[in-house]
């Protein structure tokens, strides 16, 4: 029985990369996008809480679509994520985790290059905090 994964987006363009890199695995791609949270974000009540409960809340709504993960490919997303608060009973991937591994697993400074520089800080503080988890140095 193949597995199914449900897919996190913010953005439509997202699906067709993400269909393409998993190609050659065995499993059913489920794909769920919300680009209001992007539309959003210059409104004025808009907060990180906001943020935060949105995610929560379709986190748990794709959790319960009979998907055997999640891979959330939104960066803004996976920033917002309150790691501490997720209590699934399937895994949660976000999509900088194996770039993180990559990039802690080398000896020598790493360039990022960012497509979108409202990623920039989001991303870094996550690496900065996978860094430290890990116990390797790091550098702004």
């Amino acid at each position: 029985m193949k597995k199914r994964l449900g897919c996190f987006h913010a953005h439509h363009s997202n699906i067709e990369h993400i269909e393409k890199a998993l190609k050659p695995y065995n499993i059913e791609l489920i794909h769920f996008v919300d680009p209001g949270l992007d539309r959003i974000k210059m409104d004025s009540n808009f907060t990180k809480e906001v943020a935060q409960k949105k995610i929560k809340d379709t986190l748990e709504w794709i959790s319960s679509c009979h998907v055997d993960a999640i891979l959330i490919t939104c960066t803004f997303f996976t920033a917002n994520i309150e790691q501490d608060k997720l209590a699934y009973s399937i895994p949660i991937i976000k999509i900088d985790d194996p770039l993180f591994h990559s990039i802690c697993e080398k000896g020598e400074p790493q360039i990022l290059v960012f497509t979108n520089p409202n990623t920039v800080e989001g991303t870094m503080n996550q690496l900065i905090n996978f860094a430290t988890k890990q116990k390797k140095k790091h550098s702004s």
